[in-house]
């Protein structure tokens, strides 16, 4: 159910600047497959630092699918 409901998300939300994540199902796909590459260079989300390492479940749910989209899990450079 979640799944469905982010895969309706990437074709029917908006950018700011008003053009679709994606208009067509390749689109979404494509989409969907840099969300995944962004998941996977994450140490957080990976696990590869800390204890926690995110399940496909967790990326569904509504407000973590958000937060990963915004971004909030870039890995940080060192100083």
């Amino acid at each position: 159910r979640s799944m469905r409901a982010r895969w309706r998300w990437v074709l029917t939300a908006k950018r700011r600047n008003g053009e679709r994540y994606a208009s067509t199902e390749q689109e979404a796909l494509d989409w969907f497959g840099r969300f995944f590459d962004f998941v996977a260079a994450s140490d957080f989300l990976t696990g590869r630092v800390g204890d926690f390492a995110c399940t496909l479940q967790w990326l569904m749910k509504s407000e973590n699918f958000e937060k990963v989209v915004q971004g909030n899990y870039k890995n940080k450079v060192p100083a």
